[in-house]
């Protein structure tokens, strides 16, 4: 049984892709219902995995069977744990070409995680402040990319923490995304002096890979889950 500390996030990061080991027999009917919905197989692999260390993951930190758990979604879509009531637990879920991550702790959090990609040209016009684009631009063309991912692993972990959904403007608060600046939350401009409330930590999950945890708290730290930790539950870890 895994512990959640009061002032820490716990942090898994597992394969879905359509080789990876998932525990079985512990999805919901509605769970077995989406993933059958997806007709590539990698997709279908991808939920059902995730899905599943989610239960397995939360059922090991409570001490209780997987499908026992029950979720529910606030108002904006984010999903939380209605049952067993009284759990204390807050969680969040994201995955991205074959790696799922997902946080746990005893305050409400936001997690991202993104492989490196190409970009679309003028996306990042359309979702960074003024600020985020000056420091975009001031990096090298070959750290963009990833410096791209960063900040929007960052932007993503803390609407997420917000659990507004998509109205949060994205343009109208910044992160830093240079390689050399610690992650943080540098300003939001419909909440002035808030922004140093929160704390955000940078993740590599794997080669390729970045992402990001939030919280509006500060103080705590993080600890990822170990291969061991995974192995224990039915998940496997990420290569390298």
């Amino acid at each position: 049984m895994t512990t959640i500390e009061a002032e820490a996030i716990r942090l898994w990061i597992w394969r879905i892709d359509e080789d990876a080991p998932y525990p079985q027999g512990i999805l919901s009917p509605a769970e077995l219902a989406r993933a059958a919905r997806f007709i590539r197989a990698v997709d279908h692999a991808a939920h059902a995995a995730a899905h599943a260390g989610l239960r397995a993951i939360l059922g090991d930190c409570l001490g209780i069977p997987p499908l026992r758990l029950a979720f529910g979604s606030e108002p904006m879509g984010k999903p939380f744990l209605a049952a067993p009531d009284g759990a204390g637990l807050h969680f969040n879920l994201s995955h991205s070409k074959g790696l799922a991550a997902l946080g746990v702790a005893r305050f409400p959090i936001g997690v991202d995680l993104e492989a490196l990609r190409p970009v679309e040209e003028g996306l990042a016009a359309t979702v960074f402040s003024a600020l985020e684009l000056q420091e975009l631009a001031a990096l090298p063309p070959s750290l963009q990319q990833a410096g791209f991912f960063r900040g929007w692993t960052r932007k993503e972990a803390f609407v997420k923490a917000l659990g507004s959904g998509l109205l949060a403007p994205l343009d109208r608060f910044s992160v830093s995304l240079s390689p050399d600046a610690p992650a943080r939350l540098r300003d939001i401009d419909w909440a002035p002096g808030e922004a140093e409330a929160w704390q955000i930590a940078h993740v590599t999950p794997a080669h390729g890979y970045v992402g990001a945890v939030a919280a509006h708290r500060r103080g705590w730290r993080l600890a990822q889950a170990a291969p061991e930790e995974l192995h224990r539950l039915g998940l496997a870890a990420p290569a390298g």
